[in-house]
Formats: structure tokens, C-alpha cells, sequence
């Protein structure tokens, strides 16, 4: 998460370019999210956690979020993709995310240590 909040905010055009490239191939869109919901509902089997503190709540609802995100990739149509690409590719929606994935790296790293 560290790697790509720092690359979203330093190489904004790089990666807005390859979100265009990826959203505009519905198979790579579909593998993603394959790989996306599998990885998510393995972690969830092993990790549905609601107690114990925050960190382990947090891994839970990225969990969750990952997954819900994996099965809207995989049965979205195109016209939908092309609509969420339009979406996150803006400044407005870009630059938070790219914060909110640099807090959540940060948040990892502090409790890892």
C-alpha cells in the first residue's frame, strides 16, 4: 500500500495511464478481479475478525471492501468500468485515495513495530 500511494501521488500520469489501460481491457479487468475476490475470501476465512483491537478490525474491512470490489469487477459490464474509470482517474477522487492508502500503509508499518 506504501508503494502505491507514494507511486499514485508522485507518478500521477504513469498510473493514470495504466488505470486507463486496465479498465479498457475487460479481460484484464475480469482477471483482476478474480484474483481480487479469491484473495479477499481467503483472507476472510482465515481472518473475519470483529474484536481485538483496531488493527485486526481494519484488516477485516479491507477485507470485505476487497471482496465487494473483486465481485463488482468481475460482473460489471464494460459501460460500467468505463464509468469508474472516469471516476477515479479525477483529481477530486485520485488524490484522496492516494492519501488514504498512504495513512493506512503508515498505520500497518506503526503497528507492525
Amino acid at each position: 500500500m506504501l508503494g502505491a500511494g507514494l507511486s499514485m501521488l508522485f507518478q500521477r500520469g504513469m498510473v493514470k495511464d495504466i488505470l486507463d489501460e486496465v479498465f479498457g481491457s475487460r479481460a484484464i479487468t475480469y482477471l483482476l478481479g478474480m484474483l481480487e475476490f479469491i484473495g479477499s475470501l481467503l483472507l476472510l476465512l482465515s481472518h473475519n475478525i470483529w474484536t481485538g483491537g483496531p488493527l485486526p478490525v481494519l484488516v477485516t474491512v479491507l477485507s470485505w471492501i476487497l471482496f465487494i470490489e473483486g465481485g463488482f469487477y468481475l460482473s460489471a459490464s464494460k459501460k460500467t468500468i468505463g464509468e469508474l474509470r472516469k471516476v477515479i482517474t479525477k483529481d477530486s477522487f485520485y488524490i484522496p485515495l492516494s492519501v488514504f492508502y498512504l495513512v493506512i500503509a503508515f498505520y500497518f508499518i506503526y503497528s507492525a513495530f
